[in-house]
C-alpha cells in the first residue's frame, strides 16, 4: 500500500535561508525529529546524487538512522530525496520527501512538501502530525 502526506507551511524569512535549514547538516539536527525522539547527528551533501544521513533516538535510548541520497536538488526551490530507515523495525521499506519552496513577499516563502512511502498499514495522518511539529519548530528557528 502507497501512503502519501502532504504539508504545506509559510516562513518568515527568504527562500534562500529556508533552503539552508533544510539542507545543512548542523541546521537540520537542530528541528528534524519527531516528538518521541531526538537527531543526534546529520550528514547533508546538498546535491543531486549527494548522500543524506539522520541519526536519531528514541525516548528509550534506541538509536537509528535515516539514510538515503538527494535526487534532485534546485538551489532554494527545490530538494527531493530518498530514504530508508536503519535500526528501526516495521518501517516502510523506502520514503521519497519532496519539497517545493516558493516566494511570497519580500522576507516570507512557502514549503510545499509531499512524502510518499509503502508500508502495509495507513499511518498517513500520524507522519503528517510529525511534519507539522518539525516545520513549527523549524519556522522558530527561521525567524
Amino acid at each position: 500500500m502507497s501512503n502519501k502526506v502532504f504539508v504545506t507551511h509559510e516562513f518568515n524569512c527568504q527562500p534562500e535561508t529556508l533552503f539552508q535549514w533544510l539542507t545543512q547538516a548542523d541546521k537540520v539536527v537542530q528541528w528534524f525529529w519527531p516528538n518521541e525522539f531526538k537527531a543526534l547527528s546529520a550528514q547533508s551533501e546538498a546535491y543531486s546524487g549527494g548522500s543524506y544521513k539522520v541519526q536519531l533516538q528514541k525516548d528509550n535510548g534506541d538509536i537509528f538512522w535515516l539514510e538515503g541520497k538527494y535526487t534532485e536538488v534546485l538551489p532554494f526551490s527545490k530538494i527531493e530525496y530518498e530514504y530508508q530507515y536503519v535500526g528501526l523495525p516495521g518501517t516502510p521499506n523506502s520514503s521519497v520527501v519532496r519539497m517545493h519552496i516558493s516566494p511570497t513577499g519580500t522576507s516570507q516563502c512557502i514549503l510545499k512538501l509531499s512524502q510518499e512511502f509503502d508500508l502495509e498499514v495507513q499511518v498517513s495522518p500520524s507522519r503528517g502530525k510529525a511534519w507539522e511539529a518539525m516545520l513549527l519548530r523549524l519556522a522558530r528557528l527561521t525567524l
